[in-house]
């Protein structure tokens, strides 16, 4: 096994397990997988056993059965094409099988997700409103703020925790990221875009707009202080692995800095120096107002725990630390109490 695969399934093999990828399907892949090149269509090609299961249960009548069937093959096309820089046409292909699977999957599931589209600056951003089941009256709403290379289809554990305790959730592509990565590379105004769902949200009778929180996860452990910082209707805050700034952008793993480069659209490091040094907090972070919980991992190797620790001393309102010295980034080893930890602190600002 090459040394990129080895660490491949050493860094990310608890996050496959949270998102519900079953161990025994973790463990045909690490027989059948021979080199990183072979990563992307050994996912695809579980994926699409998948697919074939949602079909047999479909014509069948079980219809819960074939949208989580569905989902499963998003997800596990979402796993192969995640970080998957040097192939961009292979990893094209299986990105959009990815997104097609959830379509299909988004009206089977329960509760289910209903497709929607973010006008921003030119272009429509594609995304998912979930409410949760058997609501009285107009929902909490949480807007859920991804990473690097990462979408909307990699939501599905988290929305349903916020749909349990009573908050509809929102998952998106912002500009870098998924179906937007496609019509917009990643830049510093992102948070633009986050206004702009906001907006989205204001002119949904289903959601509370008065009571709107946003849980952003590892880059959007950056992006998410940002935007609650320059858009104060937003009224709670949830950091997945803080990101203050990338200054230690030199120490970071190669192959993810390699993903900074592709979600910024440059050739090169040199050419995504503007946009990684724009990565810093420092001119805003006083202006957090809203309650935040920051969860961050003592071993991350890609944000250090300072960048945690200058957030919570740097922001104005509230605050909780939640911090796991053993862990790593985004605290996927530890998914089943740091994921319902951030659900209830949301819970308990918003509903």
């Amino acid at each position: 096994m090459s040394q990129e695969l080895q660490k491949s399934w050493d860094n990310y093999t608890n996050r496959f397990l949270a998102e519900g990828v079953p161990y025994a399907d973790i463990q045909k892949l690490r027989t059948t997988v021979e080199s990183w090149d072979g990563w992307c269509s050994g996912w695809y090609e579980l994926a699409q056993e998948a697919e074939k299961r949602a079909l047999v249960a479909r014509e069948n009548g079980y219809t819960l059965t074939a949208g989580i069937e569905y989902a499963r093959a998003s997800v596990y096309a979402c796993f192969g094409h995640y970080l998957f820089w040097h192939k961009p046409e292979e990893k094209r292909v299986v990105h959009d099988y990815s997104t097609q699977m959830m379509r299909y999957a988004a009206p089977l599931l329960s509760p289910p997700l209903v497709p929607i589209s973010v006008p921003y600056d030119g272009i429509e951003m594609k995304g998912y409103l979930r409410l949760p089941q058997n609501s009285k009256g107009p929902s909490p709403c949480v807007i859920c703020l991804g990473g690097l290379d990462s979408g909307k289809e990699e939501w599905l554990v988290m929305s349903a925790l916020l749909a349990q305790r009573g908050m509809a959730s929102l998952l998106f592509d912002g500009p870098g990221q998924g179906e937007t990565f496609y019509q917009m590379k990643m830049h510093s105004n992102y948070t633009d875009s986050v206004s702009a769902v906001i907006d989205f949200l204001e002119k949904r009778p289903e959601v509370n707009s008065s009571k709107i929180g946003l849980v952003g996860r590892s880059l959007g452990g950056y992006y998410g202080p940002r935007a609650a910082a320059l858009d104060h209707r937003i009224k709670a805050l949830a950091v997945w692995g803080a990101f203050f700034d990338l200054k230690n952008y030199a120490s970071i793993p190669p192959h993810t800095l390699d993903g900074f480069i592709y979600v910024s659209g440059a050739k090169d490091l040199e050419g995504a120096l503007p946009y990684i040094h724009s990565i810093d907090l420092t001119d805003v972070v006083s202006q957090i107002v809203c309650p935040t919980f920051i969860l961050h991992g003592g071993r991350d190797v890609i944000t250090p725990t300072s960048n945690a620790t200058r957030l919570a001393d740097g922001v104005s309102g509230e605050v909780e630390m939640s911090m796991w010295p053993e862990s790593g980034h985004c605290n996927h080893d530890v998914a089943h109490i740091a994921r319902p930890g951030m659900a209830d602190f949301l819970m308990k600002h918003l509903s």
